[in-house]
């Protein structure tokens, strides 16, 4: 009677730890899919790579100035053909601006410092990056795209003069009698002398010691990035034990590995075949969760660069969670191996025992 309580006792104790080891491998596996997507910081350079916001740079600085100021279509596409072509003046002024290499580079840079903080290797993070070398490349660049918009002006009807003007772009005519190269390059100095000019430089300068970080947000930074780091360490001692637990508790070895592959076989193949609905409906939901709502009103160019980056973090964090479920998967069918293995191992030794020693009949 004692006995059968205590089997029953036992049981219920290897279903009780088993539904916690059911909820930690659904939490555990997730959190630490996701820990290791965010915190290596190759794998983020990766992520904004694979978007190929750096080859389509000129595109996505086209597509945010065509937002933001008034710009003939047809001048545009000719703008936009002219600066993806490297026999020309303007498309070579360009590449050296938003050259891949060197985005890339300035990024990774920013990157760096961004993790070094994460880790407590510096107060802040420390960079100064610019998308201009030096002035005379904005107003190089300045001066090729004005000459590019006179240069597509059609004439204007009567005698009008230019005058004033403070943004050629928004022009939609030329004075007839007026040469085109002689108003750009009045434009030109008339722009440059604003100190509007200097400040569009500066602007594009980012040095970490201009942003607002204080003492308190670099401590709770640099206290929770460890800990997020550490989540698959954590995650898989705690598993270790449960397993551990479990197996010490049913009753017979072969019967605890045969408990323990199959659960874990069949629980890894649950969350692995969730993983793969979830990744045939990623599209839709990075669409209509993330990108409408952080990015609805911008052009379609940087709707598809977010789509693009929050896809590839969350097809990073899928594939790990595939990882994962496998090894369960993997650690299951060696268990039930070994438990095959072992019945087959320990048969043999139970009839040499029968035979050594018959039951006495009377």
């Amino acid at each position: 009677m004692l006995k059968t309580i205590f089997n029953i006792l036992r049981w219920l104790l290897v279903t009780l730890l088993t539904l916690v080891t059911i909820i930690l491998l659904v939490t555990g596996i997730f959190a630490s899919s996701v820990s290791i997507a965010i915190t290596d910081h190759d794998r983020t350079k990766s992520y904004i790579q694979k978007t190929d916001i750096y080859n389509d740079a000129i595109d996505i600085v086209l597509s945010l100035f065509e937002k933001n100021f008034p710009i003939d279509e047809t001048f545009l596409n000719d703008f936009k053909d002219k600066a993806h072509n490297q026999n020309t003046e303007l498309g070579q002024a360009i590449n050296k601006i938003l050259k891949p290499e060197i985005l890339e580079k300035k990024v990774a840079t920013v990157i760096d410092a961004a993790y070094d903080w994460f880790a407590g290797k510096t107060v802040k993070p420390e960079f100064k990056i610019t998308l201009f070398d030096n002035q005379n490349d904005f107003s190089q660049l300045l001066q090729l795209v004005i000459q590019e918009k006179i240069t597509s002006l059609p004439d204007c009807p009567g005698n009008n003069q230019i005058s004033n003007i403070a943004d050629p772009l928004t022009m939609d005519c030329w004075p007839k009698k007026l040469s085109r190269t002689k108003g750009a390059d009045k434009l030109f100095n008339e722009i440059a002398k604003n100190p509007i000019i200097n400040q569009i430089v500066d602007k594009t300068k980012l040095d970490s010691t201009s942003l607002p970080i204080a003492g308190p947000l670099t401590t709770q930074v640099q206290r929770w990035f460890p800990l997020i780091k550490s989540i698959p360490l954590i995650f898989g001692a705690i598993f270790i034990i449960l397993s551990l637990l479990i197996f010490s508790i049913i009753p017979g070895t072969l019967a605890a590995l045969a408990y323990l592959g199959i659960f874990y076989i069949i629980f890894g193949s649950i969350i692995l075949f969730a993983k793969l609905i979830l990744a045939l409906n990623l599209g839709s939901l990075i669409n209509s969760l993330i990108v409408q709502n952080v990015a609805g009103n911008q052009p379609i160019m940087i709707q598809n660069l977010i789509h693009k980056f929050t896809n590839n973090v969350f097809t990073s964090i899928l594939g790990l969670i595939s990882l994962f479920s496998l090894i369960l998967i993997g650690i299951g069918i060696i268990l039930v191996i070994g438990k095959v293995f072992l019945k087959k191992y320990k048969d043999p030794k139970e009839s040499q025992k029968n035979v050594a020693n018959p039951k006495k009949t009377n």
